[in-house]
């Protein structure tokens, strides 16, 4: 899922917003690195509630990490790996008559089409999003903490073998590559853009993207509703039970 729509799922299970919350619920996604992959990053909830649980400190921005990862099963979980009794997470099911229209729209080979098509269907949900709350703002806020982002980058040491993430500048670096501004089908397909020419190299072709997020808002009109009432049941149950889990990596 997208920032702003990480950011309300947070607050929908935690019940409130701050700075440590809007961080902890973006944070899978913005420590991504050459070094740090997508896998490892998704997994970390459980090693950071831990280590935050041991300091006394963090621990709202360590349970916001939560609800956004895949081990524990947090949103991203729900939304990409596993819903129900389908064979993917709820955005790659709802992704699957946009395959081939990706495909095309991303100018990208045939084999990416259905990873990609659930992004389509991510920033329609993020379209939607920002018409209930613009949660820009508070994402550009936490983003711009330095000294909370320093603060957590010296704590977060223990576990990364003494080595800075090098918070602030990801978070400099993320900020650009996503919406906090007046949310449009538009600006998010520009955004998609600069992602896919840094990802990949590749350019993607910004009315026929930003049409395809207008029909995937659409197509996630029915059913949204109770994919989140369903992911939020099961991330608040996660959390009474996070701290008996096992270590991730």
């Amino acid at each position: 899922m997208y920032p702003q729509t990480h950011l309300y799922f947070a607050e929908k299970v935690l019940g409130k917003i701050s700075d440590e919350i809007t961080l902890g619920s973006i944070f899978p996604d913005f420590i991504i690195s050459k070094t740090l992959d997508h896998k490892v990053a998704h997994q970390s909830g459980q090693k950071i509630y831990e280590l935050c649980l041991t300091n006394g400190k963090f621990l709202d921005l360590a349970q916001a990490v939560i609800t956004h990862g895949i081990n524990p099963h947090g949103l991203d979980y729900f939304g990409d790996e596993k819903y129900l009794d389908f064979e993917r997470g709820y955005c790659f099911e709802k992704g699957r008559p946009f395959v081939e229209e990706t495909v095309k729209a991303c100018n990208i080979p045939s084999r990416m089409g259905w990873w990609k098509s659930h992004n389509i269907i991510e920033m329609g949900i993020e379209l939607r999003i920002s018409k209930i709350n613009d949660f820009g703002p508070a994402v550009r806020r936490a983003l711009n903490n330095v000294a909370l982002l320093k603060e957590l980058d010296n704590m977060l040491g223990s576990i990364t073998s003494g080595k800075s993430l090098s918070l602030v500048q990801k978070a400099s670096f993320f900020i650009k590559h996503i919406e906090t501004g007046c949310i449009t089908a538009n600006s998010l397909a520009a955004k998609y853009n600069t992602q896919m020419i840094t990802k990949h190299n590749i350019s993607v072709n910004i009315p026929q993207v930003a049409l395809l997020i207008e029909k995937a808002a659409i197509a996630v009109d029915n059913d949204l509703e109770d994919f989140f009432q369903y992911a939020v049941s099961k991330v608040s149950e996660t959390l009474l039970t996070v701290s008996t889990c096992e270590y991730f990596y």
